[in-house]
């Protein structure tokens, strides 16, 4: 599946004001964001219900949590995905160290394992029947994510 099979694609923007007020810095670029509001809680849960395809960016906050656990609770294990390109810039122990938090909090959400820490961590996926497993991103798609994002 290609993201041209399931657009538009849309991200939930964190209402903060923008990272990047700086001139100077990059734009946000890529998928259409939205922002939402003190209810945001009810408005991901209805966006993942009429989406094809979910990803949730790998992260241990109350707030991250909530969304995993609406995403296995509301979509398809095989149309969801989680992501850790944004932790890509954790190098070594760090970013092994917070892969190990997380493992406690998916078992928590999932009740299964998710696949043990490689080093070219990039994203899980499921099965049909839930079963996670590890799909690494590598060659010029990762470098040119890198080279743009870190």
């Amino acid at each position: 599946m290609t993201f041209k099979e399931v657009r538009p694609v849309i991200a939930v923007g964190n209402p903060e004001p923008n990272m990047y007020e700086d001139e100077n810095e990059a734009p946000f670029i890529g998928a259409t964001r939205i922002y939402m509001g003190e209810n945001w809680q009810t408005e991901i849960k209805k966006l993942m219900s009429i989406s094809k395809f979910v990803i949730v960016n790998a992260g241990v906050s109350k707030s991250v949590l909530r969304e995993l656990k609406a995403a296995k609770d509301i979509v398809k294990p095989e149309m969801l995905m989680i992501s850790f390109l944004e932790r890509y810039d954790l190098h070594g122990s760090w970013q092994k160290g917070f892969y190990q938090e997380f493992e406690g909090h998916f078992y928590e959400i999932f009740g299964t394992r998710i696949p043990p820490y490689r080093d070219n961590l990039c994203l899980v996926g499921f099965n049909r029947d839930g079963t996670p497993y590890f799909i690494a991103i590598e060659g010029e798609f990762l470098k040119s994510w890198v080279d743009h994002w870190i």
